[in-house]
């Protein structure tokens, strides 16, 4: 999508690094729903946008990389 004028070139690559829930969830392989209901009993941070959920990418990945069997 397309960013606003306002966006400086600095604070692009921290723009892309949010997600909705519905990206995280894809990200994840799990359904949006999966992830509303569990995402705090499973430890994955998660940042409140009004009434939205928003997930950074690079703290999925280090959450992801916590999860090694």
């Amino acid at each position: 999508s397309e960013l606003p004028s306002s966006v400086s070139g600095e604070n692009i690559s921290a723009l892309r690094d949010i997600l909705t829930t519905n990206e995280a969830a894809a990200y994840l392989s799990k359904s949006p729903s999966y992830l509303r209901n569990n995402y705090q009993r499973l430890g994955i941070r998660a940042y409140r946008v009004g009434n939205q959920l928003r997930f950074r990418h690079s703290e999925l990945v280090q959450w992801l990389d916590g999860q090694v069997i």
